[in-house]
């Protein structure tokens, strides 16, 4: 009898600590959805932190990081450039060039080789007032269609779905395709766009690696594909000349060589937990 009365008691205190539902609470709620999608720019001392956790002795914490920094848009490289510049860690550089490559248009650096990209998607432009989970001045793309065998099939778009962003970044300003159809065109064959997707209430991101244009979708029959090969030969020379600017334009003033005797003994690397 005594265990009935306290677990009746803990579950009277249980409820009174739940705050009750109301419809005030429903239309805050989709006003947090509204805004979802807009990726929140970190502060210069959260960024730092995001780059010294590239080199972090947790392999997931490692991942975790460059991940949410994939995810920032194309205009989080101009911050990234002084802490790029400052880095020597191998493998924050490692990440780091990553993240670079995930962002940088392919035409900056592929040259001749650059093929135009292909999603695989026929699409229509959604303004908010037709959305209201879009925030103010934001636009949509609605997924009409998805093409078999295409890099929207593979990362799985549906028919149906609402993306909200590309890269982190929402669509803003005057509601058409040609934006979203541009950023997919430059950054080319064999890049990869992150999708912020909204599906039956659930936001999510997916990754696409573009494709190249096929011909019955007028692509071009005889255009050979794109070398991986020479497409990563051309971001390394790309990346050398970029990463040897950014040094020489923002690297810290380097210190006084201290004299030997005072000289601090080397701190050894870090031991680094592997992928499993």
């Amino acid at each position: 009898m005594n265990r009935i009365c306290m677990l009746l008691i803990a579950l009277f205190a249980l409820a009174a600590a739940v705050p009750a539902w109301s419809a005030d609470d429903e239309a805050a709620g989709a006003d947090d959805v509204g805004t979802a999608s807009r990726v929140a720019q970190p502060t210069g001392t959260e960024l730092a932190r995001l780059v010294s956790l590239l080199g972090d002795t947790v392999w997931a914490e490692r991942e975790s990081a460059e991940s949410r920094l994939k995810l920032m848009g194309e205009g989080v490289l101009s911050r990234l450039d002084p802490l790029l510049a400052a880095a020597s860690d191998p493998e924050v550089l490692k990440r780091l060039e990553r993240v670079y490559r995930y962002h940088v248009p392919q035409r900056l650096y592929a040259g001749a080789t650059q093929r135009e990209g292909f999603l695989g998607i026929s699409m229509r432009a959604v303004p908010n007032d037709e959305e209201p989970v879009l925030g103010e001045r934001q636009w949509g793309v609605r997924v009409e269609g998805v093409i078999a065998d295409t890099a929207a099939e593979k990362a799985g778009l549906q028919t149906g779905d609402l993306i909200t962003a590309m890269d982190g970044e929402p669509f803003v300003g005057d509601v058409n395709n040609a934006h979203f159809s541009a950023r997919i065109t430059e950054i080319g064959e064999g890049g990869t766009v992150s999708l912020t997707v909204l599906r039956g209430g659930e936001r999510f991101q997916v990754a696409a690696l573009l494709m190249r244009r096929p011909p019955e979708q007028g692509g071009s029959p005889t255009e050979p594909p794109v070398s991986n090969r020479v497409l990563a030969c051309r971001w390394r020379a790309y990346w050398k000349t970029y990463l040897s600017r950014v040094r020489a334009e923002l690297a810290p003033p380097a210190k006084a060589e201290p004299d030997k005797a005072d000289a601090p003994a080397p701190v050894p690397a870090p031991e680094r937990e592997e992928a499993r």
